[in-house]
């Protein structure tokens, strides 16, 4: 028996602090809590409620939705 996930799954931010302001010229990540309870990094511009693509092998943040 066998079974095969898909390469990538949308959930929702259900948890995530704002931004912090004033513009850097590096990617920043901050902590996000997902639908299903996991917190992964994402950038700094996702906010709550947004839906986001997450790796299903690598459990990294892979884009919005």
């Amino acid at each position: 028996i066998g079974i095969q996930l898909p390469a990538s799954v949308v959930l929702e931010v259900i948890d995530t602090p704002p931004a912090l302001k004033g513009g850097s010229a590096t990617k920043r990540s901050k902590p996000a809590t997902l639908s299903t309870g996991i917190e992964i990094q994402v950038p700094e511009y996702i906010v709550n409620g947004e839906k986001i693509t997450v790796s299903t092998t690598t459990g990294e943040f892979g884009g919005r939705a």
